[in-house]
């Protein structure tokens, strides 16, 4: 038996009913009692069994079944603890975009260049080639401050 934990974040001090729909059905496949964590203000914790793997929309309901906020999880069937997101998109893939240097860039850019840097990668003299999530494109470029004991490195392209 599997018990799938989700942590959310609502108001304070409420006794809440945390509702589980699929996402798009407005059919309850499960609801549990949330518990506020302990000197973790706002933070509350509700338990789940034998979900099924998936995306979900969860409400968050007081006492008197007021909608107090909603928010998306995706479980897998494994026991665990997972957590609700305010925004659904971020349950899915995001397109893969390395933004313009020395622009503004998006939650999904930022993360594609942070993977880039800790993925794959070359080293060449100053020069490090971040590669996109195929492997082999050149995603930007960077230049370090030293070959052989790099203590900065700058975006290039």
């Amino acid at each position: 038996m599997a018990t799938q934990t989700v942590e959310f974040k609502s108001i304070e001090g409420e006794t809440i009913t945390a509702k589980l729909y699929s996402i798009g059905n407005d059919t309850v496949v499960d609801s549990g009692s949330a518990t506020e964590e302990t000197n973790r203000t706002g933070t509350y914790t509700v338990e789940f069994t034998n979900l099924s793997a998936g995306k979900y929309h969860m409400v968050a309901e007081d006492a008197s079944g007021t909608n107090l906020g909603d928010s998306y999880v995706a479980t897998k069937t494994a026991t665990g603890t997972y957590y609700a997101l305010e925004d659904e998109s971020l349950l899915y893939p995001q397109p893969e975009n390395y933004g313009t240097d020395g622009q503004e860039a998006t939650l999904s850019e930022i993360l594609h260049l942070i993977l880039a840097h800790v993925g794959e990668f070359e080293l060449n003299g100053v020069t490090k080639t971040l590669k996109k999530l195929d492997g082999s494109t050149t995603a930007a470029t960077c230049t370090l401050d030293s070959a052989s004991t790099p203590t900065s490195i700058t975006r290039t392209t």
